[in-house]
């Protein structure tokens, strides 16, 4: 087994060592903020089309003068090609004009009205509200059972306004504590854009 010899100087790299150093420095000073930008443009050019999309089912909503159910109608019954990415799309009428509700695959949601033109581009706080009150239901329920003494859950869902005293937060159509496909019950949420979100306990 060799040993380091303190006496001995360390070596000097050499000029083509140097020299390749330097071009992986400036490749990492260089490539890094490229990426960036490229990630950015495209995720702006995807958000400005999800956008456009919106201003384009609530031109026809307009201009077909046609009735939008209430609660809301798919966007793309009224303007097909929905872009990618768009987990859903309603188009419902709302006091001052057309509100289109763009939720996307990753949380993001986009809202277009023909109010007054406005676009807003939000994570959606109506799942993090619903999940928030969720956890309160689940903190709350053992107490339920023990003052209720309910029904078995896998017999009858119990309403989570049953369970605890606070309202359901906006965003929210409905709650339910039931059975789990797995063992032990479940906070079932339903949104107002239609989706479904289970908390368990």
């Amino acid at each position: 087994m060799t040993s380091l010899d303190p006496k001995r100087p360390l070596r000097e790299p050499t000029p083509e060592e140097r020299a390749r150093a330097a071009r992986l420095v400036w490749l990492i000073v260089l490539g890094l903020p490229t990426v960036v930008g490229v990630m950015v443009a495209y995720l702006t050019w995807g958000g400005r089309q999800v956008r456009d999309y919106g201003r384009e089912v609530i031109g026809a909503v307009q201009q077909n003068s046609g009735d939008v159910v209430k609660g809301g109608e798919d966007c793309g019954k009224i303007v097909p090609g929905v872009p990618r990415g768009v987990q859903s799309c309603r188009v419902e009428r709302v006091e001052g004009g057309v509100l289109v509700t763009l939720s996307m695959v990753g949380g993001r949601q986009y809202q277009v009205s023909s109010a007054d033109g406005t676009v807003s581009d939000r994570v959606n706080s109506a799942e993090a509200a619903a999940r928030a009150y969720a956890a309160k239901v689940v903190g709350a329920f053992p107490a339920f059972v023990k003052a209720q003494r309910p029904p078995a859950l896998n017999v009858q869902p119990v309403p989570c306004e049953k369970v605890i005293s606070l309202p359901a937060p906006q965003g929210v159509a409905s709650c339910q504590v039931e059975s789990g496909p797995a063992d032990g019950p479940q906070v079932a949420l339903k949104l107002l854009d239609g989706r479904l979100i289970s908390v368990g306990f």
